[in-house]
C-alpha cells in the first residue's frame, strides 16, 4: 500500500472522530487535498484525494439519521492509498460538522476550479483541459 502524505500551506482543517469503513480517524482538508488517516492504523496508512480529482460531494439527507457525506471521484486509482470504488463515504459527529465541511469543501473545489482555469489570448477563462485539446487539435 502507498504511504499516503499529507501536503500542507498552513490553510489546513482538521475534523476528529470521523468514520470511514468503520475505522475512527481524522479528516484533514488543505489547500490541495482531503486526507483521511485512521487512529489505529494496523498497516492502514488512510487515504488522499487531490482536489482536481473530485467531481462531486454530497450529504444525507436531514432526516437521516446519521451524517454522512459522500465524496466522489474521477476514478478510483485517483485515490491515493487502498480503494477500489470511486465514491468514498465518512460519518461525521454531527449534522453541524456536516455542513461545516460541506462548505468548506465547496470553498476548496471553487479555489481548485480558479487554479486550473487559464486565460487564453482574448481573456476568457478556460479550463486547462479545453486549452490543452485546442492546443493539440
Amino acid at each position: 500500500m502507498e504511504v499516503v502524505e499529507l501536503h500542507t500551506s498552513g490553510n489546513e482543517s482538521v475534523y476528529n472522530q470521523v468514520l470511514h469503513k468503520k475505522k475512527e480517524g481524522v479528516l484533514y482538508l488543505s489547500s490541495s487535498q482531503l486526507v483521511f488517516r485512521p487512529n489505529q492504523t494496523n498497516g492502514d496508512k488512510g487515504l488522499a484525494i487531490e482536489w482536481g480529482h473530485v467531481l462531486k460531494h454530497q450529504l444525507s439527507p436531514a432526516t437521516y439519521p446519521k451524517a454522512l457525506l459522500k465524496v466522489v471521484v474521477l476514478s478510483p486509482k485517483a485515490i491515493a492509498g487502498n480503494s477500489k470504488s470511486n465514491a468514498l463515504t465518512f460519518q461525521m459527529m454531527d449534522r453541524y460538522e456536516l455542513e461545516r465541511i460541506r462548505k468548506e469543501i465547496t470553498l476548496r473545489l471553487h479555489q481548485q476550479q480558479d487554479q486550473s482555469s487559464i486565460t487564453n489570448t482574448n481573456g476568457h477563462k478556460r479550463k486547462f483541459a479545453e486549452f490543452n485539446r485546442a492546443a493539440t487539435s
